[in-house]
């Protein structure tokens, strides 16, 4: 989740004008991403008219007369909301290849969040994406009946106090659920020197048949992502 920190915060108050303009900023912003996120990269006109919406951001935000935090702040959100964080994209086709009804802009802030969060707490991307497509099927609002919720389905009666989480809900929140889960899971692999099945096994409270179902999962993946990386890298002769 974003700080809820307003742009025009970064250096005092801006202006009404401002802050319409902005408004208009992030509105184009949200054409983009719908724009990308429904046909993907396979449409070459698409990539065009994204380009020259790029484009329009700049030439709004330079009208706007930002200072040069405001400036930098709504550049660096840009390139996330638009491009997405550096190696997330492979994770974002992925949530969109096989849950085709999840949104495209919480697509891409799972994906955002599973990168930063795997190289943050140094937990591989593949086992976090599989947790959580076993765990809520890339549903931020999944709630079991035992009350685990959110992404990873963390249990806040069992984790909360550790985990300092204010309360429940929060873990519905993208990044809060995410990295919840990821806290969890990083325990329990330093618990078992490394161990990722017995990781798993503790993760989930002794099932069998949950540690093999996400080692398919991470199997798929890796699958998946190998495809796409050499896609990516396929010279057309």
């Amino acid at each position: 989740m974003d700080s809820g920190k307003d742009v025009s915060d970064v250096h005092g108050s801006s202006t009404p004008a401002n802050n319409k303009l902005i408004g208009l900023i992030i509105i184009l912003m949200m054409i983009a991403v719908a724009g990308i996120s429904f046909y993907g990269y396979k449409n070459v006109c698409l990539k065009t008219e994204s380009v020259l919406l790029m484009d329009e951001l700049k030439r709004v935000s330079t009208k706007a007369n930002l200072d040069e935090g405001q400036l930098q702040l709504l550049q660096k959100w840009q390139k996330k909301v638009l491009l997405g964080v550096p190696g997330s994209s492979k994770v974002y086709s992925y949530i969109l290849h096989y849950y085709k009804r999840t949104p495209p802009t919480v697509a891409r802030q799972i994906a955002n969040t599973i990168v930063e969060t795997s190289d943050k707490y140094k937990v591989g991307i593949g086992l976090i994406t599989a947790i959580i497509e076993q765990e809520s099927a890339f549903n931020p609002y999944a709630l079991s009946k035992k009350n685990a919720r959110g992404l990873m389905q963390v249990r806040h009666s069992v984790w909360g106090t550790e985990l300092e989480l204010e309360n429940q809900y929060q873990l519905h929140e993208i990044t809060t659920g995410i990295e919840s889960g990821v806290k969890v899971i990083k325990i329990y692999l330093k618990e078992t020197k490394g161990d990722i099945s017995e990781a798993l096994y503790l993760y989930v409270g002794k099932d069998k048949k949950y540690v093999r179902e996400v080692l398919t999962r991470i199997g798929k993946f890796e699958v998946f992502y190998k495809g796409v990386v050499d896609a990516e890298n396929t010279e057309i002769h």
